[in-house]
């Protein structure tokens, strides 16, 4: 009497490519959505720096009676006689007194010290963008800056660091040069008013991709 030979315990080559395949399909399904998932949550992030900027702003205000000027200029209004903008006058309300403190006000901001410039500030980042920081603003003395991915606005349809020419036409936005902008001089009202917003990886504003 003939017996059945018994199947080993392993699987068949079939069984592991439907087993491979149906783990292929679920990763594939899974990745979108881990990646939305990803994506949301920088969103938030992005969200709480505006939020963190705002409150710095207004701290700002308390202390000076105004928001903090667009750009400290002299009158020549180019970019080598730029010797702070809004970020650098804001970094002690954003628990970066250390940065400030060693943030030379008195001289332009490419002449600041190389630690100065190429520091990080997370707070300034955008965490969805993914360019270099410190990036480097080219040129001979190959200097580098820690990027800035969040710009002021300069006027109704554009933002301060959209530099062209005539630095000093009046925009009639909250942050220009030498312009020290209270809640009272805003005529539409603060909650009607956009300060600021995201210019993550802007080819538009590349003059303000760090806080000097």
């Amino acid at each position: 009497m003939s017996r059945t030979k018994p199947r080993s315990a392993g699987f068949t080559i079939v069984e592991l490519l439907v087993v491979m395949a149906i783990i292929g399909v679920l990763v594939a399904l899974l990745i979108p959505a881990v990646q939305q998932a990803r994506e949301a949550a920088r969103r938030t992030q992005c969200r709480n720096n505006l939020r963190q900027f705002g409150l710095a702003m207004l701290n700002y205000h308390v202390v000076h009676g105004g928001f903090p000027t667009g750009a400290v200029s002299d009158e020549t209004g180019g970019i080598g006689g730029v010797y702070a903008c809004a970020n650098a006058l804001l970094l002690p309300y954003f628990e970066q007194r250390g940065l400030a403190d060693l943030y030379d006000n008195n001289i332009p901001s490419f002449l600041q010290p190389p630690d100065v410039q190429e520091k990080i500030v997370p707070v300034f980042i955008c965490p969805s963008v993914s360019e270099e920081t410190p990036f480097s603003l080219g040129g001979p003395q190959g200097q580098k800056r820690g990027r800035i991915d969040y710009v002021y606005s300069r006027g109704a349809n554009d933002s301060w660091c959209h530099v062209t020419t005539g630095h000093h036409r009046p925009w009639g936005g909250i942050f220009g040069f030498n312009l020290s902008t209270a809640v009272r001089d805003v005529r539409d009202g603060s909650s009607n008013t956009i300060a600021m917003g995201e210019g993550a990886g802007g080819a538009r504003w590349p003059l303000c991709r760090g806080y000097g």
